[in-house]
């Protein structure tokens, strides 16, 4: 919580000078208590976007605006602890044994690039204290209602403007997050908590309160907002003349229920290799890779290993089908 001033003790075989009070970057941040004290970065961002939308603007623009919350440091007002009584906290759901069937250098050789920073993080902090676990996920339940206030003052501003009634509204992450679940607490992986994200579009033209369960990429804004603006199809033309990735998911939006050329989409994290790629394509030996359709999460690992899950019936991801008789066919596929 904000309020937990924190007082950091000199240390100097680490050249950390000591210091009383909260911090912004390398500033003094005031905080006299929750009525009187400095806004955070995300409070200033939230604030800074609803201003431009109260401003005259003659040409159309672009407004990116981004949060840094529910990202670590877990660090908000005490107001949005209090939304969430620490007794009524449940942690996410998880399964015992749930990686005994997960690729090994997955698990046990934990080969993420991170050298399995996930499990570290689960371990330390289910170990911390009694009930650590349930006090992070507190912690970032709190997170996440601060920054929909944020979000809302922005959305709120832009309800009052002149652009109410023309503007598209994308919302979405840049990853999403284990919460504990196959032990791991952190990003970075390929299962279904770290590469599913938040992805809204909303505005003229796309139909309301519709959800699609279409496999969408973040890849797919762009080409999404060409058709939706009218922009240019071409926008690498004058440059290096690459074609854009992605597919515009116009017709989605008009109609949840259509189907798009690409029925699948790929995530993948780096594991082998940290060298400067300079502009090369990293070898796919290098990766583990995921490929995700409507039905089915395929893993394989830069090893060989491999991993297979039917998400109707299974949308957690506990059961690894890979060695399944009757999959053949779909693994076939997606090797």
């Amino acid at each position: 919580s904000l309020n937990n001033v924190p007082e950091i003790e000199p240390n100097p075989d680490k050249n950390i000078p000591g210091h009383k009070g909260w911090r912004l970057w390398y500033n003094d941040f005031r905080y006299n208590g929750p009525d009187d004290r400095d806004l955070m970065p995300d409070e200033l961002n939230a604030q800074w976007a609803a201003e431009q939308l109260q401003q005259k603007h003659n040409k159309p623009f672009m407004l990116c605006v981004g949060f840094n919350r529910p990202h670590a440091p877990l660090i908000v007002p005490q107001k949005y602890f209090d939304m969430f009584p620490f007794d009524s906290v449940r942690l996410a759901e998880s399964f015992p044994n749930d990686t005994a069937d997960c690729a090994d250098i997955l698990v046990n050789a934990t080969d993420y690039g991170t050298e399995g920073y996930g499990y570290k993080s689960f371990n330390t902090i289910k170990n911390y204290q009694p009930y650590g676990l349930k006090k992070w996920t507190q912690a970032y339940l709190a997170c996440v209602a601060f920054v929909d206030d944020q979000i809302g003052k922005v959305l709120e501003a832009l309800e009052s403007s002149d652009y109410a009634d023309n503007t598209i509204i994308v919302f979405s992450s840049d990853h999403g997050y284990h919460m504990g679940q196959k032990n791991w607490l952190f990003k970075n992986t390929l299962w279904r908590n770290a590469t599913r994200v938040p992805f809204i579009i909303s505005g003229p033209g796309i139909s309301r309160g519709e959800q699609s369960d279409f496999p969408v990429s973040l890849l797919d804004i762009y080409p999404t907002m060409i058709d939706l603006c009218s922009l240019p199809s071409d926008p690498n033309s004058n440059g290096n003349a690459l074609t854009l990735d992605g597919q515009s998911l116009l017709p989605i939006l008009k109609n949840k229920n259509t189907l798009l050329e690409r029925n699948y989409v790929v995530s993948f994290v780096s594991s082998k290799t940290h060298e400067e790629l300079k502009g090369e394509v990293g070898a796919y030996t290098d990766h583990h890779t995921a490929i995700i359709d409507k039905k089915y999460r395929y893993i394989r690992c830069f090893n060989g290993e491999e991993e297979l899950y039917y998400l109707p019936d299974d949308p957690m991801e506990v059961s690894n089908l890979i060695k399944k008789a009757e999959l053949k066919k779909e693994v076939k596929y997606f090797r």
